[in-house]
């Protein structure tokens, strides 16, 4: 389960809103924390001038090395200043 630590240096909350796995075979939508099971936004903000880690589940049917290939990329949407902004992060497979 990938842990992303943000630091959120502007004066507005920062809300993960979802998480997407980009791969080889397919989109896989990730799991974003909740709490007792429910889907809030406190279970995904980083207040103004914080940092925290949100982890991210991602399930497989196959081997995740299978599933993953040699370039993956995650995007992660998000909300901040009351505008949906988006981060994609490109990875590359090293042997």
């Amino acid at each position: 389960m990938p842990e992303f630590e943000i630091r959120n240096m502007s004066r507005s909350s920062f809300v993960l809103q979802s998480a997407e796995l980009v791969t080889a075979t397919g989109r896989h939508n990730g799991g974003l924390p909740q709490i007792d099971g429910k889907d809030v936004p406190e279970a995904r903000m980083v207040k103004a001038g914080a940092t925290r880690r949100i982890a991210i589940l991602w399930q497989f049917s196959k081997r995740a090395m299978d599933v993953l290939g040699s370039n993956p990329q995650i995007i992660l949407e998000y909300r901040l200043d009351d505008r949906m902004q988006r981060l994609v992060i490109d990875y590359e497979r090293v042997s």
